[in-house]
This record gives C-alpha cells, structure tokens and sequence, in this order.
C-alpha cells in the first residue's frame, strides 16, 4: 500500500529550506475500513442464511407430515432446500463477489496516495531557492 512521503528541498549550498509530507489519501479512502465493512457484510449473510435454516428446520416435521402430493413430502424439499443452503454457502461466492470491491479500494487508494505525494514532490520543487529534492 502507498504511504505518505515527506520531501525536503535544499538550495544551491546545500541547505535545507522547506519540506513537505503528503496527505495521506487513508483520510478519503481507507481499505481497511473497507475490509472491516466487507468481514461485516459476510457475517451478517452467515448469521442470515443460518436463521432461515434454523426456521426451516423448526417446520419440517410438521411439513413432513402436512402436505404430501405424488408421495413427496413438503418436509423433504425443505429438507433439500435446507442443503442447498450450506452448499450455497460453502462456495463462498459472497466473499468472492465482495473481494473486488477491496482491490479496487486499495488500488484507488494507491492512486490517489501516488497523486498526493506528486503534489508534496511539485510544492517543494517550485519552492523559491529548491534546487534540489531529498
């Protein structure tokens, strides 16, 4: 990840006269508050899809029981359905899906850090008497 850089001008004896760190571009966008929100969004879909099985659950016996046409129990689709849910969430495609999102907040996080510290780099060479940068 780009940090911030600090960039010191000197004049022509060698002697320093300003210097400048760039802002750091973690005040606009942060990918780590972005990977926290990305954590928080596959926990909540973790607890959510275990609430629904947990309901469906609770209603199979009497589903099973309940309704029944062309010798299939309710029971047994809530019973698949139940499955398909843990195969669903075994696939990880919700972490997958939100994985870009992370990418694209780091790289545009890069980007703008490496806008910022050419700003700071651009101040301190137009400074007047900067013949040189450290």
């Amino acid at each position: 990840m780009e940090v911030p850089k600090t960039y010191r001008g000197y004049n022509s004896e060698g002697n320093f006269v300003v210097s400048k760190t760039a802002d750091a571009a973690t005040q606009t966008i942060n990918p780590n508050t972005v990977q926290t929100k990305i954590n928080d969004i596959e926990e909540i879909f973790e607890e959510q899809i275990a609430i629904i099985q947990n309901a469906l659950n609770d209603i199979v016996d009497d589903a099973s029981q309940g309704i029944v046409a062309n010798d299939t129990s309710l029971g047994e689709n809530i019973e698949e359905l139940t499955e398909d849910l843990n195969a669903y969430k075994e696939t990880n495609v919700i972490k997958n899906e939100l994985d870009w999102v992370y990418t694209d907040a780091q790289n545009a996080h890069d980007n703008l850090q490496r806008e910022k510290n050419a700003q700071a780099r651009q101040y301190v060479s137009s400074y007047d008497g900067v013949v040189s940068i450290r």
